[in-house]
Parts: structure tokens; C-alpha cells; sequence
């Protein structure tokens, strides 16, 4: 690079640096689009957690129903116990249960998250713009600074990668986990809540839970009881299945989607970070070597 534009990148870079500890960049990235990211996100983030929360009081229904069922006991003399039946169903609605439970933990904790890198993003750009100034400074000035100059170098790797995850990085994540999700598995998880709603209200007309009288009710819950049990026995495979497509879907939604993209997208800012600042193993041998041979060299007699 010419000599003559050093001092004016150098230049540019100081005064940015002001710019980020003053706000200004903060909101220039607000204007270019960033406050639109976090919107979207928050409002992606907040109508996924309204929806878990109604897909688990669904399948808080089915669970407490069936463990009404499970331990059922009814009649005078002999028992009637249907535990059995209702308890591989149990199991997997105990499963789908918790995941559901898991996934608005992480919905919300995501959203907090969010947050966090919203406030702590300004105060990892300012001193990833201080090193880089550090780090140019004495590449160019002071060459013979190895040790400081690799010192400044890695401070500014480390700040630039973590502001620039923060800023994009994450909030990309996010956004990309949605556009997956729309396109992926939205369908699955529309189709697996329909049909879980619909064999929750089925169980609940089959509900054995009476308040008649003693004799009438012992009957009738007995009635209900065996019906509960063959509408398991048939509709087992079907409950299952949803189930299952419930918990993919939100492993991958909650999951899979998010953590790939982050860590696709951070792998490529720390590549684009080392291209940036002109950091490659080749010049740290170089650097190394020359160090090293050119006390060894000795002046002809």
C-alpha cells in the first residue's frame, strides 16, 4: 500500500473510532437497517412463544387426562385397570411435553439474549476500532514491534469478530432459522397441531372424571374408561406420529436452524476478519524467520 494513503486510512479509522465511542455509528447501523432486524426477530421470536405456550396447555390436557386413565381403578369387587394401555402414549406425550416446555425456554431466553447483544455490541466496537488503529499504527510506523504489533493484532481479531457477532452474526442466525423454519417445517408443526387439538378434544368427550351419583358414576366411568382405552389402542400410531413431528420440528426450530447458521456465519467473520486485517500464518513465519536469521548474519573480513 502507498505511503500516501496510510495516514488518511489511519485518519479515517481514528475518527471512526470517535463516531463509535460518541453513538454515532450505533445509529447510523440503526438506520441502515439493523433496528428493522431486531424488530423482525422480536416479533418472530415473541408469536413462537405465544404458540408454544398454546401447543403445551394442549398437551398439558392430553397428559393429565391420560394420567387420570393410567391409574384408573373402577368397580365393586374387581378392577378395572387400563394402565397398560395408556402408558407407551403417556410416555410420549410426557416426552413432547417437556420438549415444548424446552423450546419456550429457549425462545425466550434467545429473545433476552437478543437483547444483551444489542447493549453489549457499542462496547465491543469501540475498542475493536482501538486496536485496529493500535495495530496499524504499528505496522506501519513501528515495524520492528513485533511482539506489540502481534498483541495489537489479536485484540483486534478478537474484538472485531465478537462486535461483528453480535451486531449480524447472531441477529442473522435468527432471521435465517426463520426463513428455514417457514420454508422447512412450518407445514409439519400446522398439520401435528391440528391433529393434536383435534384427538385432544376427542379424549376430552371421553373424559371417566364423573360428578353423578355413586352407582350411576362407577358405570359410566367404567364405560368411559374402556372407551378411552380402545380410542388409544387406534389412534396410537396417529398420536405418536404427531408427537414426533412436534419435538423434530422444534429441536430443529429452536435448535438445529439457529446454531448452524450462527456458527456458518462465524467461521466466515473470523475469515473475513483475518483478510480484513491482514493476519495469515505466512507473514507471522516470515516474521519469525527473519527474526531469527538476522542476528546470525555475520559481516565479511
Amino acid at each position: 500500500m502507498s505511503r500516501f494513503y496510510r495516514p488518511t486510512i489511519l485518519t479515517f479509522v481514528v475518527l471512526l473510532t470517535l463516531l463509535a465511542g460518541t453513538g454515532y455509528v450505533d445509529k447510523a447501523l440503526n438506520w441502515c437497517g439493523l433496528s428493522r432486524l431486531t424488530e423482525v426477530n422480536q416479533s418472530y421470536l415473541q408469536s413462537s412463544f405465544d404458540r408454544s405456550l398454546k401447543l403445551f396447555g394442549v398437551l398439558s390436557a392430553v397428559k393429565v387426562g391420560l394420567a387420570v386413565v393410567e391409574g384408573s381403578e373402577v368397580g365393586v369387587g374387581f378392577g378395572i385397570e387400563v394402565g397398560d394401555v395408556v402408558q407407551a402414549s403417556y410416555d410420549h406425550v410426557d416426552v413432547a411435553w417437556r420438549t415444548v416446555l424446552a423450546a419456550a425456554v429457549l425462545l425466550k431466553g434467545t429473545r433476552f439474549l437478543l437483547e444483551t447483544a444489542g447493549f453489549l455490541g457499542p462496547w465491543l466496537l469501540t475498542p475493536a476500532l482501538i486496536f485496529i488503529v493500535l495495530m496499524l499504527s504499528l505496522r506501519w510506523f513501528a515495524p520492528g514491534m513485533r511482539q506489540a504489533r502481534r498483541l495489537a493484532r489479536d485484540g483486534s481479531l478478537f474484538f472485531f469478530v465478537a462486535a461483528i457477532a453480535l451486531y449480524l452474526t447472531l441477529p442473522l442466525s435468527v432471521v435465517g432459522g426463520r426463513l428455514l423454519s417457514d420454508k422447512i417445517t412450518a407445514p409439519s408443526l400446522q398439520e401435528a397441531e391440528t391433529g393434536i387439538i383435534k384427538i385432544e378434544k376427542q379424549l376430552s368427550r371421553l373424559d371417566p372424571r364423573v360428578e353423578d351419583g355413586l352407582f350411576s358414576g362407577l358405570t359410566n366411568a367404567t364405560g368411559k374408561i374402556g372407551e378411552f382405552a380402545m380410542f388409544l389402542k387406534v389412534k396410537t400410531v396417529e398420536l405418536v406420529t404427531l408427537l414426533f413431528t412436534i419435538m423434530a420440528v422444534y429441536i430443529f426450530d429452536c435448535v438445529v436452524f439457529p446454531l448452524l447458521l450462527f456458527f456458518i456465519l462465524f467461521w466466515s467473520t473470523q475469515l473475513f476478519g483475518r483478510y480484513l486485517l491482514g493476519i495469515h500464518k505466512s507473514n507471522d513465519f516470515c516474521e519469525d524467520l527473519s527474526g531469527v536469521l538476522a542476528p546470525t548474519s555475520i559481516n565479511p573480513s
